[in-house]
């Protein structure tokens, strides 16, 4: 059984054709001069989760995934043009990029957050891929005036990954959606927890924590970053929720991936302001 943050559990970038296993590297012939990002996660068995081997490979254009179990290798492979929207969710030291594609369903390749560096340029590339235009990524710019100034005080951990999340990207509009509560018959102390939803000119980013609601205000250490790009079609949609005033489920869409959030009833207006601007700058991508 694999311990959490353990040395065997980290990613790493494959540095020659010796590190692929033969059954691989029969499936993926050219591979080096293919792929400059090339990396290598093995096998995850703990309390929590139970993954294969797994070998991604990405370059401007094209993605490779490859899930190696005992006796068997699947692929999946795709143009990043058909991917209609991506996913990073982190907690703690268990971290996972999800894909959405536009003809099958979600993949995922889970990993230990001590490499996330090592799949930042796959997220770089979807976005370059999916984005009207994106500028060179420097997480460090700082944009002035803050457009999330507001954020420091009522909400330092979206305001200190927003920045990080965008790397440069303009913003054109936000909705910061705060705690709320969200009583329900047998939850009565149940809340929203906040997230994060921010426009640039050709992507909508959404951040949330990975639980839709709590039970009261507790401490959460997630982080989910969904990048959904205008090209794959955006969908912004209020759902009632029988039985309950207090809340509605706001339903995201990048083309056939669809997403949930709860959005309290107070801050609806907030949203439909900034739902306007999503789907004028949609109209425009």
């Amino acid at each position: 059984m694999s311990v959490d943050g353990a040395l065997e559990t980290w990613s790493r970038r494959l540095a020659g054709r010796e590190d692929l296993p033969r059954e691989c590297a029969a499936l993926l012939p050219c591979w080096r001069e293919e792929f400059p990002v090339c990396v290598h996660s093995p096998a995850i068995r703990n309390s929590l989760v139970a993954e294969p081997e797994t070998f991604l490979f990405c370059n401007d254009s094209r993605l490779v995934v490859m899930k190696r179990s005992p006796g068997e290798v699947s692929v999946f492979q795709s143009s990043l043009d058909t991917i209609e929207a991506l996913e990073m969710e982190t907690t703690l030291l268990h971290s996972c990029l999800t894909l959405h594609p536009r003809s099958a369903g979600p993949v995922q390749v889970p990993f230990n957050t001590v490499s996330e560096h090592l799949f930042e340029p796959v997220v770089a590339a979807f976005r370059k891929a999916r984005a009207a235009e994106v500028p060179e990524a420097d997480p460090s710019r700082f944009p002035c005036p803050d457009p999330f100034r507001d954020l420091r005080v009522l909400d330092c951990k979206y305001h200190a990954f927003a920045f990080r999340v965008l790397a440069g990207d303009e913003v054109k509009g936000f909705f910061h959606h705060p705690t709320e509560p969200a009583p329900g018959l047998c939850h009565r102390s149940r809340v929203i927890p906040s997230y994060l939803l921010v426009s640039s000119g050709s992507m909508l980013y959404a951040l949330s924590t990975r639980n839709r609601f709590h039970s009261g205000p507790i401490a959460d250490y997630s982080l989910v970053v969904r990048y959904l790009p205008f090209a794959s079609g955006i969908a912004l949609d209020l759902r009632s929720t029988p039985g309950n005033r207090t809340y509605r489920m706001l339903e995201l869409g990048a083309g056939s991936a669809g997403f949930q959030l709860p959005l309290a009833s107070r801050a609806e207006r907030d949203f439909t302001g900034f739902a306007r601007t999503v789907q004028r700058l949609a109209g425009q991508a």
